[in-house]
């Protein structure tokens, strides 16, 4: 929280206070990247570019570990703090330009009150995020425990972790709460009022503005290639993915092997062409259920309005406080790994948020007065298909973890799964894997994520 505060706090304020400036934009740079990059892929570049002499000692056992949950919660803190004092900007109708002053004690309450609100979901963060971490760099953790359980279904340790993330979820929904309420009475008595929908049981803000009626061409454009590149492998790749040639393991980028080879000799380029094809085949089998799910019961909501939206609404913005990526552990240790259990996984973490959005969407139709059913066909086919790169990193990540696609069978996030004194030996083996995850994960997530879509 310390590294995420140093580096969070200032960005926010100067993105809020110079709005459509260039250090707007590298904040929103900033917060995308650090929503759309692999946690494990960060961890490993991190202690790749680290001096040998630093690799060891509390380098790689806290301050490594720290700072790629600091990024990656970072990611959020920008997002709150820029959103907080924007909202205070726009209620008190200040401008955005660079010497306008910010009304200092409002917005210090409305960043205070929106991070306890969204305490759950930073705490289940890091829960999360330490199962990541720990098992990169070798922490032994409640993270590295949860890994070990999960591969061993290992149940009653599996029970007791989900306990105590249960637990944590409870004290930050209680924080979170509680400042909701405090929030609302200190803005009464600041006379704030910024036209923001609010959540019945929490307070978080939502925007009224539409996040997605039609899907923006920079995500259609990455998913399109992918699809080529997952149906042509066969064709593009230049050599058999699971072949394995002890005579060239671990062989540089060159005539050859154009991306290297791996350990037993496999070459990289075609591993990663042949790795698109698990990563597509569990987005589309996970992402027409979340459709179908997430779509109707966001429908429901926002069709059904009062006491039933309330406690919808309700109801899904709580399920993020729970670590969703152990919730998908836990699925995949009860299923078979692979593809039975791997899109089962991501349907059910991917559907509160497909579910949430579509309510908004819906919301906002209804408020401007056109609203019919057919409507809303369109917004959820667009929020589908912006998720469509978080369901690939989720697989990815539980690959990473060897809880998803199974070896010898290439996957991105499988192909990292590698020791470190093999990182260091052949850095390609994860540099190339990781940078096509993380292009396509930014690329898709890049339009909603867009301050103005807060």
């Amino acid at each position: 929280m310390f590294f995420a505060a140093a580096v969070s706090i200032p960005l926010g304020v100067l993105a809020a206070a110079r709005r459509g400036s260039l250090m707007d934009r590298i904040a929103e740079g900033a917060a995308v990247f650090g929503v759309g990059v692999p946690s494990f892929w960060l961890a490993l570049m991190l202690m790749l570019v680290l001096p040998m002499g630093l690799r060891d000692g509390p380098m790689n056992e806290l301050v490594l570990p720290s700072l790629v949950l600091a990024i990656l919660a970072g990611a959020v803190m920008v997002r709150v703090i820029r959103s907080s004092i924007v909202e205070v900007l726009d209620s008190e109708n200040i401008g955005p330009s660079p010497g306008s002053g910010l009304p200092l004690r409002a917005c210090l309450v409305r960043c205070l009150g929106n991070f306890l609100i969204w305490a759950p979901v930073l705490l289940g963060g890091f829960l999360a995020g330490a199962i990541v971490v720990e098992s990169v760099f070798a922490v032994p953790g409640i993270g590295q425990l949860t890994v070990s359980a999960a591969h061993t279904r290992d149940y009653p340790v599996l029970q007791g972790i989900a306990m105590v993330a249960a637990g944590m979820a409870t004290i930050g929904l209680g924080f979170s709460l509680v400042a909701g309420l405090l929030l609302r009475r200190l803005e009464a008595g600041d006379a704030v009022r910024p036209a923001h929908v609010q959540s019945a049981d929490t307070g978080k803000t939502h925007s009224p503005t539409s996040v997605a009626r039609t899907v923006p061409q920079s995500p259609l454009i990455a998913i399109g290639i992918l699809f080529l590149v997952a149906v042509f492998a066969p064709i593009i790749a230049t050599q058999d993915p699971v072949r394995v040639s002890i005579e060239d393991a671990l062989s540089s980028p060159g005539a050859g092997h154009l991306l290297g080879t791996d350990d037993l000799g496999r070459d990289v380029l075609s591993r990663l062409i042949h790795g698109a094809r698990p990563g597509l085949a569990v987005a589309l089998l996970a992402l027409i259920p979340v459709a179908v799910v997430g779509g109707g019961v966001g429908l429901l909501s926002s069709y059904a309005g009062g006491k039933v939206d309330a406690i919808i609404t309700g109801a899904l913005d709580n399920i993020p406080a729970f670590p969703l990526l152990l919730f998908a552990m836990l699925v995949t240790a009860a299923f078979d790994p692979g593809l039975t259990g791997l899109p089962i996984a991501v349907t059910l973490v991917l559907w509160p948020r497909i579910a949430r959005a579509t309510r908004d969407e819906v919301a906002v139709l209804k408020a401007s007065g056109g609203f019919s059913l057919s409507d809303a066909i369109n917004p959820i086919i667009a929020l589908v298909t912006l998720h469509f790169g978080l369901s690939i990193l989720m697989a990815a990540t539980l690959s990473f973890l060897g809880l998803g696609i199974e070896p010898p069978t290439p996957s991105w996030g499988g192909m990292m799964a590698v020791p470190m004194q093999q990182i260091r030996a052949a850095p390609w083996i994860v540099i190339f894997p990781g940078l096509a995850l993380t292009a396509l994960t930014v690329t898709t997530i890049a339009s909603p994520f867009r301050w103005s879509r807060i």
